[in-house]
This record gives C-alpha cells, sequence and structure tokens, in this order.
C-alpha cells in the first residue's frame, strides 16, 4: 500500500474552501484504516477487531518515538479525524463509536499497561510549516469526544471524552445545553460496554 514518510507531509485532509484541511496535513501523521470486506458488504463499514488493535498499538507507538505526552483527543494536536476538519462522514460513525476505546487502548500500550513492545524515544521532527487560524482555535474546543449509551435511545446522560487524555466525565444538563448552543457538538452513541471501559476522569 502507498504511503508517506512520517516525516513528509501527506496530501489527505484539504478541500477545496476548507484551508483547516490542508492546514491539518502540514501537522499530523495520517492513518488510514481498512473496512473489514464484511463491513463493506453489509454497508456498516465495520473495522476488524485485529485492525483496531494494530492501530492502537501504532498511536501508541508514534506517541512514544515523538515524546508526544498521553494520548488524547485533539485537533491542534491530539488524535483528529478527517470529519474535524472538513464536512465529510470520514471516518464513519463506525469508527467513531470505536474512537474513544481506540484511544484508551493507545495509552495503555503506552504507558506500558498493555503487551506492546516499547521502542525508543526519537527525537522530535522540527515543526512542520503550519497556518494557525481562528478556525483552528475553534477546533481545538470542539476537540472533545461527546457520547452516549446505544441503549438509552438518545434519552441517556452525555459524557465529555477530554481531548487532553481521553478519559470521561458524565456532563450536567445545564452544562450540556450550554455547549450545545455554542458548539452544536456532534454526539455519537456506543455500547455500554464500550462506555464502560474509557477511564473516568
Amino acid at each position: 500500500m502507498p504511503n508517506v514518510d512520517e516525516e513528509n507531509r501527506a496530501f489527505t485532509s484539504g478541500m477545496a474552501g476548507y484551508p483547516a484541511g490542508a492546514q491539518a496535513d502540514h501537522r499530523f501523521i495520517t492513518v488510514e484504516v481498512s473496512n473489514s470486506p464484511q463491513g463493506v458488504r453489509n454497508g456498516t463499514w465495520e473495522i476488524s477487531s485485529s485492525a483496531l488493535e494494530a492501530l492502537a498499538r501504532l498511536i501508541a507507538d508514534v506517541y512514544r518515538r515523538y515524546g508526544l505526552g498521553a494520548v488524547r483527543r485533539g485537533t491542534s494536536s491530539g488524535i483528529a479525524v478527517h470529519q474535524d476538519f472538513v464536512p465529510t462522514q470520514c471516518p464513519g460513525p463506525y469508527m467513531m463509536r470505536k474512537l474513544p476505546s481506540v484511544i484508551a487502548r493507545a495509552e495503555q500500550l503506552r504507558t506500558g499497561g498493555g503487551t506492546g513492545t516499547a521502542s525508543k524515544p526519537k527525537p522530535k521532527p522540527k515543526p512542520k510549516p503550519a497556518l494557525i487560524t481562528e478556525e483552528d482555535d475553534e477546533m481545538a474546543e470542539q476537540g472533545h469526544a461527546y457520547v452516549r449509551d446505544a441503549a438509552t435511545n438518545g434519552q441517556g446522560s452525555i459524557y465529555l471524552i477530554r481531548n487532553v487524555d481521553g478519559k470521561k466525565r458524565k456532563m450536567s444538563k445545564a452544562e450540556w445545553n450550554a455547549r450545545r448552543g455554542s458548539l452544536n457538538p456532534k454526539v455519537t452513541d456506543i455500547s455500554a460496554a464500550e462506555l464502560k471501559a474509557i477511564p473516568n476522569a
């Protein structure tokens, strides 16, 4: 499969009229994950458990080698997705449901809590040139993820997944209403098991 070296820029996130996508390519190492054959056939775009584990291990390895600290969700730094920058469904609802648990698993591996093989830290590369705009600053605030137990049919408590460390905390109705009014964030419904697997803040 074609790839671009980590220290070079990939052209993967840009879209005409949305400069934040191209700017993200200057700052991020981009990873594309293949859907499982079954997920393609049935239209769920499911990703195999082995591919999700490989993704978590890759994230942990990159974070260790570059000395990036805790694995977290974020659009200025941290784990971001295509739809953070341009109007697209990518990486799709299946991956968005799995993302909090992938981040939690990557952090577990990074800190030696899993069975990953430790790699020697790599000197940080020179920063890639980037133009930081007000739009990017707004995205940094939106870098949190919001999840809810799918079994509640949209009526359950909403949890904020902090972009600093990938941990969750339950939001009050007043806090959610205020944040919804100013940022219009998306809520991802996940299973009770996936919700439980995300560490509490």
